[in-house]
């Protein structure tokens, strides 16, 4: 479903993330060879992007906006947000994570101000964030907190295959009590009312998958699904909610499996892979080779947001529904 008319007249606000990392070059590369790049604004200081468009040789109109309505057709359009340290590509350093915060802010406010119809993430690098004195998790928890939302859910969509989260950037080892009857309902609740809401699915069906291997194998392997998730389920079932029993994710991911729902429930965050040693990385020495993945994301966000009706401007929605380096279908690869 497109944009409506208001959110079309309204650009899509992009934050390329680290200015050391990745993002820069997706956002020129993306800018140089999409349509839509009149669509979009970049949230950074336009210096970053000169730079490393020198560095890897493309040839790029950088337009710097004076007003939410100054954009250049066939431009980098830049909302712009100043830099104060030198930056070398690939070498991350606490120094940035300030820059990088006011790019957040500035698009946060754009957002809910409602200048932009969407918002779409480049990578950011946590460690630079703590190593710098200044708590982040993730671009998720930090939009719930600058929102003031306390419960939001993180649902990572490529086309009509979703998955909706229940944990998020936590240790491996935290994950267990992060679990609670109330966190697993309140994300089904949230996730039903997304799908009905902004993907207009009439009765959304859900895929649970389970915590343990083997979704606990009857309790040997586990008891969450039986004593935590397995009651929520009994009980929003009888509300009318559409949902499977925890099934293993082996099970469940597949695409006969995905095709039988309209999203699926996952208890641990998904990471998935990528093509630099570190997340966020850039390699411009050897250019675009280093990212087909990272590019193809921002050109999925951006072709699944003018499909959508994805919009930011109130509070409980900037906070609720983000899109987030939004992958191509993992099973085809």
């Amino acid at each position: 479903m497109p944009l409506s008319k208001s959110e079309a007249n309204r650009p899509i606000v992009v934050t390329p993330g680290d200015p050391a990392g990745i993002g820069p070059d997706i956002s020129i590369s993306v800018a140089a060879s999409d349509s839509h790049s009149s669509d979009c604004i970049f949230v950074c200081d336009p210096s970053v992007l000169a730079d490393r468009a020198q560095t890897l040789s493309t040839e790029c109109t950088i337009h710097v906006m004076t007003s939410i309505t100054d954009r250049l057709q066939g431009a980098l359009n830049v909302w712009p947000v100043t830099c104060a340290h030198r930056i070398t590509p690939g070498v991350i350093t606490a120094h940035s994570a300030p820059y990088v915060l006011a790019c957040l802010e500035a698009a946060f406010d754009l957002c809910e101000g409602g200048n932009a119809s969407a918002w779409v993430t480049g990578p950011v690098n946590k460690a630079a964030f703590n190593e710098a004195g200044i708590a982040f998790s993730g671009h998720t928890e930090w939009i719930a907190a600058r929102a003031g939302i306390s419960r939001v859910v993180m649902m990572l969509a490529a086309g009509s295959f979703r998955v909706a989260l229940v944990t998020t950037h936590l240790p491996l080892h935290a994950v267990p009590a992060a679990i609670t009857d109330e966190s697993f309902e309140t994300t089904l609740r949230i996730t039903d009312q997304s799908l009905r809401s902004l993907f207009k699915s009439k009765s959304p069906r859900l895929g649970i998958c389970g915590l343990n291997p083997h979704a606990g194998e009857s309790g040997y392997l586990g008891r969450e699904e039986i004593e935590v998730l397995g009651p929520v389920i009994e009980k929003l079932r009888g509300e009318g909610m559409d949902l499977s029993n925890p099934l293993p994710a082996d099970t469940l991911l597949t695409p006969q499996r995905i095709a039988d729902y309209d999203a699926i429930s996952r208890c641990i965050t998904i990471k998935d892979y990528r093509y630099s040693s570190t997340p966020g990385l850039a390699r411009p020495s050897t250019s675009r080779l280093d990212y087909p993945s990272f590019e193809l994301r921002l050109i999925t966000a951006l072709q699944q947001i003018l499909q959508a009706p994805v919009s930011l401007q109130t509070k409980a929605s900037a906070a609720r529904f983000k899109w987030l380096r939004n992958s191509a279908n993992p099973l085809a690869h």
